[in-house]
């Protein structure tokens, strides 16, 4: 309002807060380009960025974008404009959610269903998953234009370290009260504690596959296939399953199961 002389009603911002498309206008602002895994890609600081926009009617001065030809009307950013032939993110993704250069498919992306996905995470994918428990940075991760990135010195940006040091056995073991004490204020409230719980599940399954029935998840697994939560129940039996091979030490809780989903994993129907 300063900087512009602007007034309250002449803008509106966004900061991940709206249907916004904030790496197009990022692209078009000359902020950057549009990766193939994508994402915007910041020439200076590589693509590990937040992007935030601002709706406004004052009028400015617009900068060059990166690429040097004009678009024709409604065309859109292009894809991959100083990736060369590298393809570093596509082949990197664990469920191969990006078919094509600039085009992220939601329904096979891990970030889609450990974030935004309230439901069942489809059976196929739950492996890919892996160890992530709250989505998943990989084809950002290995983009070769990083090499520029910095570390953000803002304290707001910096992971509080009581999370970063939770374990798998206390995720599982989340009760309301704790979930609300440890993620208050954090993006991971988003989930909500059965997302979160989901989530874990999965990845339990993951990573103790080999483990068989002395996996020390399991005693927790066994409980939460009886949570008041269906998609929980659905993911810890599936969970079980993965780890023991059978479902035999859940023989008790399969008889008092009504619910269509969680019933398709006791079954183990595709």
């Amino acid at each position: 309002e300063e900087f512009c002389g602007a007034q309250e009603t002449d803008y509106r911002y966004y900061v991940d807060t709206g249907p916004v498309l904030e790496r197009g206008w990022a692209a078009r602002a000359g902020l950057g380009f549009l990766g193939k895994n994508g994402m915007l890609i910041s020439r200076r600081f590589g693509n590990w960025l937040f992007l935030a926009g601002i709706l406004t009617r004052i009028e400015f001065e617009p900068d060059a974008p990166v690429r040097r030809k004009p678009l024709p009307p409604r065309a859109a950013e292009p894809s991959g404009l100083l990736c060369g032939k590298c393809t570093r993110c596509s082949d990197a993704c664990p469920t191969q959610a990006i078919p094509r250069p600039g085009v992220v498919d939601a329904r096979r992306c891990i970030s889609y269903h450990t974030i935004e996905n309230k439901g069942i995470i489809p059976r196929e994918l739950r492996a890919g998953i892996g160890d992530r428990v709250y989505g998943c940075d990989v084809c950002l991760e290995v983009c070769p234009w990083n090499r520029f990135a910095q570390a953000a010195h803002s304290v707001l940006l910096v992971a509080r370290a009581g999370i970063a040091k939770l374990g798998l056995q206390e995720l599982l073991e989340l009760t309301p009260l704790r979930f609300a004490e440890i993620f208050r204020g954090t993006p991971i409230k988003r989930v909500k504690l059965t997302g979160l719980l989901r989530n874990a599940c999965v990845v339990a399954g993951n990573v103790a596959e080999k483990e068989g029935a002395g996996c020390s998840y399991l005693s927790v697994l066994v409980k939460l296939a009886v949570h008041e939560s269906p998609v929980v129940r659905a993911h810890a039996v599936w969970a079980v399953r993965r780890i023991t091979g059978d479902l035999t030490s859940l023989a008790g809780t399969r008889a008092s199961e009504t619910d269509a989903a969680v019933l398709e994993e006791y079954a183990g129907v595709v």
